[in-house]
C-alpha cells in the first residue's frame, strides 16, 4: 500500500503535466520514496542482546559503518552483565535499542504485561533521551506466553499496551521481515537485495546467534527443526553484498526506516505559488511529529537553465544536495510547513539541479 501510495502520487503529477499547456509543463515537487531518494531500505535487527552480538555482529558492522536495532531484555542476567555495554557505547556508537520485553517470558496477566513491556519502555526512553519516544517492538517468547495465549491471540487489552507506551509492534502482520536462520547462505541473502531496488521496498534481516551453534541451541534445533545460529561468515558476506550497493539503499536502524516510511505515506507537498525566481510549496503532514521526527527527502522542482540555491522550511535554512541522477533534493521536518525555494541561473558547465553538492546534512 506504502508503494502504491506514492507511485500514484507520481503518476498524477505526469498526468497533470501532460493536461498542461508546454509553458506552464515543469516538474512538481514530490516526496522521495527513501530518505535521500536513494532505492530502497535494509534493516539488519538482532533479538535477544546475546554475546555474540556484542563480540561479532557489533564489530562487523561498525567495520562497515551500518547502524543497527538489537532488540534486549532489559530485566535479564545477561543484559545485566553487559549493562554499560548496551546503555553507553551502544547509543555512541549509533545502534538503536528495541523493546523485547524485560525478561523475554511473556506475562501471566495484564498487570505483568504492563510491568514487562512498560519498564522495558522507560529504560530504553532513558538510554536515548534526545530520541522520540516511539520504539519498536517484539513481544518476547516464553513458556506462560501472554495470559496462556500467542501474542496475536492475547486479549485486546494487551495489545493496547503498544499505543500506551508509543511502540510499533513488529507481529501485527504489517511488517514482513526474513529470519535468518542457520543454512542460509549468503548469496540468498544478497539476492533480495535486487528484489529490494526492483520493487523499491524494505527488505528486514532478523538475527540470532552469530557464530557457533552451543549444545543447548542445537538440542533446540533438533526439536523444531531449524537453528537460529548463523556463521559469522554468512553475516560478514552479506554486509559486502550491501557495501557494493551503500549508493543504492539506505541502510538504518529499523526504527528510522519505519519512521520514515510512515511519514512519507501520509505526506504531501504541492506547489502553491510561483514567482521569477522562487517557488512556494506546502508540505501537510499526518504524522505525530512529537513522534515521527525523521527528516523527510522532498524532490524539488526543476526550472529550464535554472539551479536550487536555497530551500527555507518555514523561514528555517534547509541543506540543499543532489542524488545520484542530478535531481536536486532537500530534507526538511516532517511538519506541517510552507516551504520556499529559490533559484539562480547555472553555473557554467554545472549541469545539476542543485547549485551545490554538498553532502553536508543538517
Amino acid at each position: 500500500m506504502v508503494l502504491f501510495a506514492r507511485t500514484l502520487a507520481f503518476i498524477t503529477a505526469a498526468l497533470w503535466c501532460l493536461a498542461a499547456t508546454p509553458g506552464d509543463c515543469m516538474d512538481q515537487p514530490a516526496i522521495a520514496p527513501w530518505y535521500r531518494n536513494l532505492g530502497g531500505a535494509v534493516s539488519l535487527r538482532f533479538d535477544d542482546g546475546l554475546e555474540s552480538h556484542i563480540t561479532t555482529a557489533i564489530p562487523l558492522l561498525n567495520r562497515y559503518d551500518y547502524n543497527a536495532t538489537f532488540l534486549v531484555n532489559p530485566g535479564t542476567e545477561r543484559y545485566r552483565a553487559r549493562q554499560d555495554f548496551w546503555e553507553r557505547q551502544v547509543p555512541a556508537m549509533g545502534h538503536r535499542l528495541g523493546n523485547h520485553t524485560m525478561n523475554h517470558r511473556g506475562a501471566r496477566n495484564i498487570e505483568d504485561a504492563d510491568y514487562e513491556i512498560g519498564e522495558a519502555a522507560r529504560t530504553i526512553w532513558r538510554i536515548y533521551p534526545k530520541e522520540s519516544k516511539l520504539l519498536v517492538f517484539a513481544s518476547g517468547g516464553g513458556r506462560i506466553l501472554w495470559g496462556g495465549k500467542d501474542w496475536e491471540q492475547a486479549a485486546p487489552a494487551y495489545r493496547q499496551l503498544v499505543q500506551k507506551y508509543h511502540l510499533i509492534d513488529l507481529y501485527d502482520g504489517k511488517h514482513p521481515y526474513l529470519s535468518v536462520r542457520s543454512g542460509m547462505r549468503t548469496e540468498d541473502l544478497c539476492a533480495q537485495l535486487g528484489t529490494t531496488l526492483d520493487r523499491r521496498g524494505h527488505q528486514a534481516y532478523v538475527f540470532h546467534a552469530i557464530g557457533s551453534s552451543s549444545l543447548f541451541e542445537s538440542l533446540k534445533t533438533l526439536v523444531r527443526g531449524y537453528g537460529l545460529t548463523i556463521k559469522e561468515e554468512t553475516l560478514a558476506g552479506l554486509l559486502r553484498c550491501l557495501d557494493e550497493r551503500k549508493h543504492q539503499l539506505w541502510v538504518a536502524p529499523l526504527i528510522d526506516i519505519l519512521k520514515y516510511e510512515q511519514e512519507a505515506q501520509g505526506a504531501t507537498i504541492r506547489l502553491v505559488s510561483s514567482g521569477r525566481r522562487s517557488e512556494t510549496l506546502a508540505l501537510a503532514v499526518r504524522t505525530d511529529p512529537e513522534l515521527y521526527d525523521h527528516l523527510l527527502t522532498i524532490v524539488l522542482p526543476l526550472r529550464q537553465g535554472m539551479a536550487v540555491v536555497s530551500v527555507r522550511q518555514n523561514d528555517e535554512p534547509r541543506q540543499v544536495y543532489n542524488d545520484g541522477s542530478g535531481d536536486a533534493l532537500a530534507d526538511v521536518r516532517p511538519v506541517n510547513s510552507t516551504i520556499i525555494v529559490t533559484y539562480g541561473a547555472v553555473r557554467a558547465g554545472h549541469k545539476d539541479r542543485a547549485a551545490t553538492n554538498s553532502d553536508e546534512r543538517d
